[in-house]
């Protein structure tokens, strides 16, 4: 029997081939969908040419790409980065869980510390900085 790969996502990255639309953008915060929603063709020719502007109201996943993402060192630098972000009063115990948290690279590096931050983390250009 095959060992299944350890496949862990990305929480913030562009609308590829294999995203989920994680959730949606209110009051500068996401607000994360029940289920898994895929990306599917008709999806990906409204967004065309205007990804950009999208992801200022939705936010996507994908497999984690790894040493291919600039955000990479040996793990993710964006979890890395959290301590010096503010939870804004989120208390732990009270936080929602995501459709991918069991797969989220981000919570395999900081769990909760990471879903405390990760809805705050907002893109308006494929290019972030934390």
């Amino acid at each position: 029997m095959k060992k299944k790969k350890n496949i862990r996502f990305c929480p913030n990255s562009d609308a590829l081939k294999g995203s989920l639309v994680l959730g949606y953008v209110e009051n500068e915060k996401v607000e994360y969908f029940n289920e898994k929603v895929y990306v599917d063709k008709n999806l990906k020719a409204i967004i065309k040419n205007k990804e950009n502007e999208v992801r200022k109201y939705i936010r996507f996943t994908h497999p984690c790409m790894k040493s291919s993402c600039k955000h990479w060192n040996n793990k993710c630098q964006i979890p890395e980065s959290f301590s010096s972000l503010n939870n804004k009063g989120d208390e732990l115990n009270t936080l929602k869980k995501c459709v991918i948290q069991d797969e989220c690279q981000w919570f395999s590096q900081r769990s909760y510390q990471a879903c405390a931050n990760c809805q705050y983390i907002l893109n308006y250009t494929k290019d972030i900085t934390i």
